[in-house]
C-alpha cells in the first residue's frame, strides 16, 4: 500500500502558548551556526507554522497585504514539503499529482489564493520533477543521489534573514491579538458575540446560539451538561441522561464548533473550556463588561 499524503494540523491553541512556541523554536534555531544542524531546527520551526492553524492564518493574511513576499512563501512551502515526503516512503509520481488537483491539502500557511498569486505549488513540482530526473541520471552513472561535498545545502545567512523577518512579523500580529483581549468588552446578544472587536453572529446554528444563550445567563458558572439539558427542556431534560446517556454530545459539538468559529474570527482558541461532563466560558475573557 503506498504511503498516504496526509498535512495533520493543531488548532485552537491559546496565543500565549503559541508565542511561547514560536520563540523557543526560533532562539534554538539561532544558536546553531553549522547548516546541518540549522537545516534540521528550520524544519522544526516551518513545520510548526505549517500545522498550527493560528499562525497559518496570520501568515495568509500577511502575505495579502504584501508584509510576506514570494521568495519567503516559497521558501517555506519548499523545506515544509521537502520534509513531509522525507517522512514518505517514496516520492513517487501519485505524490506529483496532487498539485495537480482541486483538493490538494496545502500546509496552514498557504490556501489556493496565496497559491493563485505566487504559483508556489506548480513551481516546486516543477523543482521536483527535474530533480528527479538528475536523479535518475546519476543511478544511472553509478553516482550518489547526494554528495554533501558538491550537492546544495542551506544558505543559512540568507534563510535566517528570511525567517527572521518572518518571525519578527508574526510575534508583533500575535502581541496585537494578545493585547486586544484587554482593549475590548466581551458582550453577547440576541445571539450575537462581540469579542475582541470581531462581531460573530451565531443566528443560524441554533444549537451554538442557544448553547451561548444559556451560558451568558451566568457566564461565570462551570455549567454541567444536565443542567443545560434542564435548562433547555424543564420537563424531559431532568430524566433525559437516563434515557439517552449520550445527550451530553449534542452540547460538546455545538461547543466544538463555538470554538472553532472564534477562532476563526480571532485567531483565539481557548474562548471554552470543556470536557465530557461540563462546559464553560474561560474567565480570562470575562474580566470585561458582560451583556
Amino acid at each position: 500500500m503506498k504511503p498516504k499524503l496526509e498535512l495533520p494540523k493543531q488548532k485552537n491553541i491559546p496565543i500565549e502558548e503559541i508565542e511561547t512556541n514560536l520563540e523557543r523554536r526560533f532562539q534554538t534555531l539561532l544558536e546553531h551556526k553549522d547548516e546541518a544542524h540549522f537545516m534540521i531546527l528550520e524544519s522544526e520551526y516551518i513545520n510548526y507554522l505549517g500545522r498550527t492553524k493560528e499562525v497559518g492564518d496570520i501568515i495568509i493574511q500577511m502575505a495579502k497585504d504584501g508584509k510576506v513576499n514570494k521568495e519567503t512563501m516559497s521558501h517555506l512551502f519548499f523545506v515544509y514539503t521537502t520534509n513531509l515526503l522525507c517522512d514518505l516512503a517514496s516520492a513517487d509520481c501519485e505524490f506529483l499529482s496532487l498539485f495537480k488537483k482541486k483538493d490538494f491539502i496545502f500546509p496552514s500557511f498557504i490556501d489556493k489564493t496565496i497559491d493563485d498569486k505566487f504559483n508556489i505549488a506548480e513551481e516546486f513540482r516543477e523543482v521536483l520533477l527535474t530533480t528527479r530526473r538528475e536523479d535518475e541520471e546519476k543511478i544511472k552513472k553509478g553516482l550518489p543521489i547526494f554528495n554533501p561535498a558538491t550537492d546544495f545545502m542551506p544558505e543559512r545567512e540568507d534563510n535566517l534573514y528570511l525567517l527572521q523577518k518572518l518571525h519578527n512579523n508574526l510575534m508583533e500580529e500575535l502581541t496585537e491579538i494578545e493585547n486586544s483581549y484587554d482593549d475590548k468588552i466581551t458582550e453577547y446578544k440576541d445571539g450575537i458575540l462581540f469579542f475582541v472587536g470581531k462581531k460573530i453572529d451565531f443566528n443560524r446554528k441554533h444549537n451554538q446560539k442557544d448553547l451561548l444563550t444559556t451560558m451568558f445567563r451566568e457566564p461565570h458558572k462551570n455549567w454541567y451538561y444536565d443542567e443545560i439539558q434542564e435548562d433547555w427542556d424543564p420537563v424531559m431534560g431532568a430524566d433525559l441522561h437516563k434515557d439517552n446517556p449520550n445527550y451530553w454530545k449534542k452540547f460538546y459539538s455545538a461547543g466544538d464548533k463555538i470554538s472553532n468559529a472564534i477562532a476563526l474570527e480571532t485567531q483565539v482558541g481557548d474562548f471554552l473550556i470543556k470536557d465530557t461532563k461540563q462546559i464553560q466560558i474561560n474567565p480570562k475573557y470575562l474580566n470585561k463588561k458582560v451583556s
